[in-house]
């Protein structure tokens, strides 16, 4: 799984025509640093199906980004399909939800 750590790397990568996952975390954060090992898990199991990056955004780098998704809290989830279907990932987020997320 990749670390990208730039507005532009991430919206390249969400503006292609793949199936992909984003998550947008903040190293301070509690809720970032328990669910990380989570997303891990759930990206390799969706390996070649999805694809999974995390984008750091502990500095203004990422504020482009954070803002065309109307993300204010950490960790989000963004999943954009192929045809460009935007989805947020609410509740849960354990490997279970985290993978039931990559695959509906």
């Amino acid at each position: 799984m990749r670390e990208l750590h730039s507005a532009e790397e991430v919206l390249a990568q969400l503006d292609a025509p793949t199936d992909s996952v984003c998550m947008f975390h903040a190293p301070w954060c509690g809720h970032c640093v328990k669910t990380m090992p989570h997303f891990q898990a759930a990206a390799l199991a969706m390996q070649g199906q999805v694809d999974c990056f995390s984008a750091d955004c502990h500095n203004s780098q990422m504020d482009e980004a954070l803002k065309r998704y109307g993300l204010t809290g950490f960790p989000a989830f963004v999943r954009v399909t192929p045809s460009g279907e935007v989805r947020l990932l609410q509740g849960a987020r354990d490997v279970a939800a985290l993978l039931a997320f990559m695959e509906a």
